[in-house]
């Protein structure tokens, strides 16, 4: 089943987004959720569990965003860690 928010960057406040990875599963619910926080005025940005590394989808959404001088992990899982490369 398709999520409506797969594929979509999804603002939360005015310096954070999130972006849901098509990973559903047991652990992972409707995916696994990719934070990305950017200051205004800056096209840097820190993104946070980047996902997976087998969703080359949803990697190339986070790297078309711009550039990402830092990721960040909340903990090792791989559909967290994964796609840190």
């Amino acid at each position: 089943m398709e999520h409506p928010a797969y594929g979509l960057l999804r603002p939360v406040t005015d310096t954070a987004s999130v972006l849901l990875c098509e990973n559903p599963g047991l652990m992972t619910l409707d995916g696994t959720n990719t934070w990305v926080l950017r200051g205004s005025g800056t096209a840097e940005m820190v993104v946070i569990d980047p996902g997976p590394d087998d969703k080359d989808e949803h990697i190339e959404r986070l790297a078309a965003l711009g550039p990402i001088p830092l990721v960040l992990i909340s903990h090792r899982h791989p559909d967290h860690t994964g796609g840190i490369d």
